[in-house]
């Protein structure tokens, strides 16, 4: 009677074994599958959109800075270049490493020391201006040749972030 539940306890942890053995198995297998497919579920892992589509000249058009601050001098780091241009090359320098390239075009200049931009989720493309300390990013959609969205103020110091429109139309690189 003693060996036949002894039998019985081992076969019962043999199943139980085989079966975690199994649900391990499974499990793995369902994360790779997972792995496998999120590109074609979610835009944000895909393969996204060619630099070359959006890289060349813009003039930079914002509506007006939402809430109104009172910024004085500082109304500087938050005003972009009048012109830009965006590249398809990477950057080097330590703000635009790993990102495409941004620069004021035809003679325009910029305060910010970071300039650089990327692709966001579902494609639209993202610009940062920075001193290292405050600026401001875009979030552009294409609408057509040019670029449409909403512009975003940060600090270093606590402050109420502004937003406001962007247009950003196709233009030429030749300066004036």
């Amino acid at each position: 009677m003693q060996r036949t539940r002894r039998q019985s306890l081992r076969s019962f942890l043999l199943a139980a074994e085989l079966d975690i053995v199994s649900r391990h198995i499974v499990k793995r297998l369902f994360v790779l599958a997972l792995a496998a497919l999120l590109p074609l579920w979610h835009p944000a892992f895909a393969a996204g959109p060619e630099p070359s589509a959006v890289a060349g000249c813009y003039a930079l058009k914002l509506g007006p800075w939402e809430p109104s601050l009172a910024l004085g001098s500082e109304e500087v780091f938050t005003t972009p270049p009048a012109h830009i241009e965006l590249r398809a090359s990477k950057g080097t320098d330590r703000w635009a490493k790993g990102y495409f390239v941004l620069a004021p075009a035809r003679g325009a200049t910029a305060l910010h020391r970071g300039l650089f931009w990327h692709f966001g989720a579902g494609g639209t493309v993202q610009l940062t201006f920075t001193t290292g300390y405050s600026g401001l990013t875009m979030s552009l959609a294409r609408a057509g040749l040019n670029l449409r969205g909403t512009a975003r103020s940060f600090w270093d110091a606590p402050r109420t972030e502004q937003t406001a429109s962007v247009m950003a139309t196709r233009e030429s690189c030749q300066p004036r």
